[in-house]
């Protein structure tokens, strides 16, 4: 079975990695995962873990990430009395206060610090930093660096300076009292100059208010490969427990055992400002309040005009070259080229040029790079196509990723901002949704969409669920029914009761498992993760050995070969890999979302993707979960009919599902009195009739009475009156209609279909038969279910579990692949990968297909793009490539795979 070790105070996602890799060759467990985004070990054994495996593991967290802390437990967020302490140690009083280190300390020490030494009273002062200092350094200060009184205040730069500088200042940079006011640029400037950081203290307040996982978005960003910088940097900080930024959606997710403030906002803008300049952050609103998307408003737009006079004046330059018979006319030419690159690319080369001075190698240093040795060259006409065709990439680029960050938003955006509230005087008001209260009673007109999760009181109407679902045909919906929230009111006016806070309604959690999902990353970005980070500094190796090798041992003129290198140079950036791959899975998260599922991540499509197996719970999964009577037979006297009566007689004060049943089947009950009824637990009732003793039950009821049961009765009730076996009455619960078809689409995709159930043997044999199931399980506690999914996993096997309640928690953790069939319990929601929201099997197929189709595409855009990089560098070392070829090789093949992406998104709902 699968277990979750919790850990806290782990920065660094790479240490993830390597507790992982130094955990699996310890075997202490037959299967480890550490997970990062969600602060968890899963591990895989036949027993709890132990405290002598505790501690082992946390040993080889010691020596990888010294202060990391492990538990059983999911880490809490309850303080200690008279503190706000996160400490690992016992604080006498006084100690600790709004402490989280990890060190013993004495009274007053740690006033509000966060760092991981020992030092005396007054040190640290609100400071974060991770050296030992005296009373009064780090005023409010996050560096590293040791430094003197007054320095750094509010600073979280890493370098020396004097006092005054950086006065609430995040930059990287040095300058003179009165710079960067409230500034987290990456350039020096005066006093008055623009600041970058566009965070409110408004904004902070909001966020303040809202602990956990937070979501930040960003505009400006054009570099998915900068996108991942961030991200490394912003979990090296030490920070954040985890951070997760998504190019693709143009989020930041960030978890903290505190909640966010406006200094961690403008920490944030300080590390986007330093890695990639014109970037701007701001706070993600949630729920009724989210606004758009990054690439609907906010986003600046790049004017179009510099970029069309830069193509006049290159063509104007590339005819006056080819037709110019004097000497001036070509230097004109050459001017307007020149100026044509210039203008088309001025940006590019600030941003290359700003990269060197902060170790940054992107596609802007090596266009740049390109572009000036062309120059060099006398490749005038080249340098222009290079930079134009390279500006025009971007600009197409910006909108391929700007339609489907629309897209993709355009699916989370399904919550209203207010709610028409009625007040006890009947008068009804606009009310922001998050200041709805449970309880209270709310209007819902024709064609508004559901704010909040709530009960019809009064009216009807028809409901389109298919925001929800993905269920395009509207429902019926009266008094006493449930609409979740997000559902769209199609025709009457009804008044309803609010059964859920917003954060809690079903369009808040499907927001926030879609969102969060982009921090799950899958084995194929994790891989391109690596592999960016190798391939580009050996393409670059590369083209050093180029440019001067062959010139070297006399195979070809200098000017040949170095502009040979600069084909490699160009080619170096992994962007098409970068961009399209976490796109891919996003947006196959988002095409699942709009057909009703769910999934957690990209790790999850990948498993769906090669799914072997499929195993079934029964009840609630399989049948409808809603019990009825199923047959009735008479073996003595009496008719069918009575034997159901007098089987509801004595059933009808039981508060059983099955008596329950029973009795709302039967419509009239005998005139007969019971002069007493007796429930024995897990076999039925003993009732005493006038001169009889009434018996309904179990088998084993009746035997124990010393009734004669004839053999082969295996109905959930049987009848004796008198001693004598009367009849039984079948109990079950009806095969759900798109069960059956549901295995068919799964054998047709060449997944085999199995269930796992605690019904009777017979009763799983016939649902098995039923459906046509390849194999079952019956008569299962739900711990046996565990072992039951195990004995059915093989090696080179993908097997998913489907369940509908708490009890199918722990096999959906030990499955490959859990699958939660809507949003029936928090514990299965939580334990499952996937959530089919809509109920109903049929959605499964449908997430299998269009998994596969994700991976598909995903391989088929990762070998596009190697193909197309590796052919022209291959080409260019016979000198049948150009630079401009290169070019397209980097962002053509980029926008060409985003392209290839966004057609998850088209079409409708269903696959």
């Amino acid at each position: 079975m699968k277990q979750r070790v919790y850990f806290e105070h782990l920065s660094c996602s790479h240490c993830a990695m390597k507790i992982e890799e130094k955990l699996e060759k310890r075997k202490l467990f037959p299967e480890v995962a550490v997970s990062f985004a969600t602060g968890a070990i899963l591990v895989e054994s036949d027993h709890p873990v132990s405290e002598g495996e505790l501690a082992a593991m946390q040993k080889i967290c010691d020596d990888i990430e010294p202060g990391v802390t492990l538990s059983l437990q999911k880490p809490g967020t309850a303080p200690i009395a008279g503190a706000v302490c996160d400490s690992g140690h016992e604080p006498s009083h006084g100690e600790h206060d709004t402490c989280a280190c990890g060190h013993d300390h004495r009274h007053g020490e740690h006033d509000a610090c966060d760092c991981g030494h020992d030092h005396d009273h007054g040190e640290h002062d609100a400071c974060g930093c991770g050296h030992d200092h005296d009373h009064g350094e780090h005023d409010a200060c996050g560096c590293r660096h040791d430094h003197g009184h007054g320095e750094h205040d509010a600073c979280g730069c890493g370098r020396d300076h004097g006092h005054g500088e950086h006065n609430a200042c995040g930059c990287g940079h040095d300058h003179g009292h009165g710079e960067h006011n409230a500034c987290g640029c990456g350039h020096d400037h005066g006093h008055h100059e623009e600041a970058a950081v566009e965070v409110s203290e408004q904004a902070a307040r909001k966020l303040a208010a809202r602990p956990g996982t937070q979501t930040l978005r960003f505009t400006g960003l054009s570099c998915s490969h900068c996108a991942m910088k961030i991200e490394e940097r912003l979990e090296k900080s030490g920070r954040f427990e985890a951070v997760s930024v998504s190019f693709a959606t143009g989020t930041i997710l960030i978890r903290s055992p505190r909640v966010l403030d406006f200094e961690d906002l403008t920490f944030v803008q300080q590390v986007c400002d330093d890695i990639e300049p014109g970037v701007q952050v701001s706070l993600a609103e949630t729920g009724p309040s989210k606004k758009a998307a990054p690439s609907e408003e906010g986003e600046e737009k790049r004017p179009l005009w510099p970029l069309l006079l830069a193509v006049v004046l290159a063509v104007a330059g590339m005819v006056g070259e080819h037709l110019a018979t004097a000497t001036a006319v070509l230097w004109i030419a050459d001017g307007l080229l020149v100026a044509a690159c210039a203008l088309a690319c001025y940006d590019v080369w600030y941003k290359g040029v700003t990269g060197i001075f902060k170790k940054r190698v992107d596609e802007n240093l090596l266009v740049t790079v390109a572009v000036i040795a062309s120059f060099f060259l006398g490749e005038f006409g080249e340098a222009a196509m290079v930079a134009l065709l390279f500006k025009i990439s971007l600009y197409l680029e910006d909108r391929a990723v700007g339609a489907t960050r629309k897209s993709l938003n355009a699916i989370t955006n399904i919550q209203p901002e207010t709610a028409a509230v009625a007040g006890p005087d009947g008068q009804v008001t606009e009310t922001p949704a998050e200041q709805v209260q449970v309880g209270d009673e709310i209007v819902i007109r024709p064609s508004d969409r559901v704010p909040l999760d709530c009960v019809i009181l009064s009216g009807s109407t028809a409901v389109d669920k298919s925001a929800i679902t993905g269920e395009s045909l509207p429902v019926n919906a009266a008094e006493g029914d449930a609409l979740p929230s997000g559902a769209i009111n199609l025709s009457g006016l009804v008044r309803a009761k609010v059964t859920s806070p917003l954060e809690e309604s079903t369009a808040a959690r499907i927001i926030k498992l879609v969102e969060e999902s982009a921090a799950q990353k899958s084995k194929s970005q994790k891989f391109i993760t690596r592999f960016a980070a190798i391939y580009t500094p050996v393409i670059l190796l590369c083209a050093l050995l180029v440019a001067i090798l062959p010139p070297l041992t006399g195979l070809g003129s200098w000017n040949h070969w170095i502009y040979t290198a600069l084909v490699f140079v160009v080619s170096a950036c992994p962007c098409a890999l970068v961009i399209s791959i976490p796109l891919g899975f996003y947006a196959g998260i988002g095409a699942a979302s709009k057909r009703g599922v769910l999934i957690k991540g990209g790790k999850h499509i990948e498993n769906l993707a090669k799914l072997t197996d499929a195993v079934f719970d029964k009840t609630g999964t399989l049948t409808d979960g809603k019990l009825q009577v199923t047959e009735v037979k008479a073996l003595a006297d009496l008719g069918e009919g009575e034997v159901l009566a007098y089987s509801a007689l004595a059933e009808q004060y039981s508060n059983h599902p099955i008596s329950r049943s029973i009795v709302a089947q039967c419509p009239q009950l005998p005139d007969e009195k019971l002069l007493s009824v007796e429930e024995i637990a897990g076999k039925g009732v003993r009732a005493q009739l006038e001169g009889r003793e009434l018996l309904c039950g179990s088998a084993r009821l009746l035997r124990d009475a010393g009734v004669v049961v004839p053999e082969g009765i295996e109905a959930n009730v049987l009848l004796a009156i008198g001693g004598q076996c009367k009849g039984y009455v079948a109990v079950g619960d009806q095969v759900r209609p798109d069960s059956r078809e549901t295995m068919s689409q799964l054998k047709t995709l060449g997944v085999r279909t199995a269930m796992l159930t605690g019904d009777s043997a017979k009763a799983a044999a016939k649902v098995a038969g039923q459906l046509g199931l390849d194999d079952y399980r019956a008569d299962l506690l739900p711990q046996d279910k565990v072992d039951g999914l195990l004995s059915l996993k093989g090696e080179g096997k993908t097997v998913a579990f489907v369940g509908d309640g708490i009890n199918d928690a722990p096999v959906l953790a030990a499955s490959d692949v859990g699958v939660a069939m809507g949003f029936g319990t928090d514990a299965a929601i939580e334990a499952a990968d996937v959530v089919l929201v809509s109920g109903k099997p049929s959605s499964l197929p449908g997430a299998v297909k269009l998994s596969r189709r994700v991976m598909n595409l995903i391989k088929f855009n990762i070998a596009f793009a190697l193909i197309v990089k590796f052919l022209v560098i291959g080409l260019s070392l016979f000198g049948l490539s150009t630079i401009w070829m290169a070019v397209f090789a980097d962002v053509g093949v980029t926008v060409l795979s985003v392209l290839n992406v966004t057609r998850l998104l088209l079409g409708g709902k269903k696959q």
